[in-house]
């Protein structure tokens, strides 16, 4: 129970990673893709109607199929989506990683709550509370990471950090 709840943990440094590193990321994407940060602003749209459509489908998902595949599955996915990032230059083809992107994080969301509660730790509350402050660590340092690095070691070094999780 305890690799578990480590991976839960895990799932959401990195979710609170993804979700801090659009803001930093949006005028290279910019410059990337050859539109204006304004025009780039859309990704915000696309990937939260992904999550949303994420956290519908994953619920849906994890009554119906083993929650460890589920969420390995989601892993990968964000995983694959970040990795490719750094090498698209159409506005068209980053919307819709994006909303891959969006979808992972949020069946992972859903799926990191709802497997914690079913382990059943003793003290099932707090652990929830260490849940959000993993994500919040990861909102915090994935800025100050961004800044250190290219637009696409950004990108890999969050998709690469998924590994681990995966496995």
């Amino acid at each position: 129970m305890k690799k578990q709840i480590i991976a839960y943990y895990s799932t959401y440094w990195i979710l609170g990673a993804v979700v801090a590193s659009l803001g930093p990321t949006l005028p290279a994407l910019a410059e990337n893709v050859g539109v204006t940060v304004a025009a780039i602003s859309i990704l915000f749209t696309t990937r939260s109607f992904g999550y949303l459509t994420g956290s519908v489908l994953g619920g849906w998902l994890y009554d119906r199929f083993q929650g460890h595949r589920v969420l390995s599955g989601l892993l990968m996915i964000a995983a694959l989506a970040l990795a490719s990032v750094p090498s698209v230059n159409a506005m068209v083809l980053l919307s819709v990683i994006f909303f891959l992107v969006g979808a992972a994080q949020g069946g992972m969301d859903v799926g990191s709550n709802t497997l914690l509660v079913r382990a059943n730790p003793p003290k099932v509350a707090a652990a929830l509370n260490g849940l959000f402050f993993f994500a919040g660590l990861g909102s915090f340092l994935v800025p100050i990471y961004l800044g250190r690095v290219s637009l696409a070691w950004g990108y890999y070094g969050m998709a690469l950090a998924l590994i681990p999780i995966i496995a």
